[in-house]
C-alpha cells in the first residue's frame, strides 16, 4: 500500500516500483500512467487486447470513463488471468467497509494465483480492515488527518507519529517490522 496527501509523490514512487514489471495491468483514474504501457480508455479495448495476450507479457494501462462501473470487471479479469502486478491508483474510491467479492478475491487469494497489488491511497484509514491487514510493505508519505496518523501508529508503532512532518517526496516504508525513511527524488 502506498498512502499520502495529494501531490506528496505516491505516483512518482509508484511508478518507479513498476518500471521492470513484464506483466502489468495498471488501474490508472487519474491519468498518470501514460507510456508506461499500451493505454486504453474503453473497456471493450481492454478485453480484445487481453483475449489475445493475456498469456505473454503485457503492460496495460487502463484510464476508464467510469471506473466504478468497471472495476468488479476488472478484478475477475485480473484474478483469472493470474500471474501479474496490479496497481490501482485511488483505491479507497472503490472499496466500501465491506469488501466486495471480486476484490476479496485478489486480496485474499490472489498469492496463489502470483497476483501482487499495490494500492495507492489518499485516506487510509477508509480503506477496509481486511485489505490493511494484509498488507506486507507499507509506503506513507505525509498525512495530517488524525484518523490516518493513528491507524498507522496502530500498524507500525509510535514511528507512525513522524508522517505528519514529511516533505514532498519523502516517506516512511516499513517492511516486516523494519521501518526507514526515504525520497523518491530530490526535494
Amino acid at each position: 500500500m502506498i498512502q499520502g496527501q495529494r501531490g506528496c509523490g505516491k505516483t512518482t514512487l509508484a511508478q518507479e516500483l513498476i518500471k521492470n514489471n513484464n506483466r502489468l495491468f495498471i488501474f490508472d483514474t487519474l491519468g498518470e500512467y501514460e507510456g508506461s504501457g499500451v493505454l486504453f480508455y474503453e473497456y471493450s479495448g481492454v478485453l480484445d487486447f487481453w483475449a489475445k495476450h493475456h498469456n505473454d507479457n503485457f503492460r496495460i494501462i487502463f484510464c476508464p470513463l467510469n471506473p466504478n462501473l468497471v472495476f468488479p470487471d476488472i478484478c475477475d479479469l485480473v484474478y483469472e488471468c493470474g500471474n501479474m502486478t496490479f496497481l490501482v491508483e485511488e483505491i479507497d474510491s472503490f472499496l466500501t467497509s465491506a469488501m466486495p467479492e471480486y476484490f476479496l478475491n485478489i486480496v485474499q487469494r490472489g498469492r496463489h494465483k502470483n497476483i501482487e497489488l499495490i494500492g495507492i491511497t489518499q485516506r487510509p484509514y477508509t480503506i477496509p480492515p481486511l485489505l490493511r491487514s494484509q498488507c506486507k510493505v507499507l509506503y506513507s508519505f505525509c498525512q495530517r488527518e488524525q484518523r490516518d496518523i493513528d491507524w498507522l501508529k496502530s500498524f507500525i508503532g509510535n514511528d507512525g507519529e513522524k508522517i505528519k512532518n514529511l516533505k514532498n517526496f519523502q516517506y516512511i516504508i516499513w517492511e516486516n517490522g523494519h521501518i526507514e525513511q526515504k525520497t523518491t527524488k530530490k526535494v
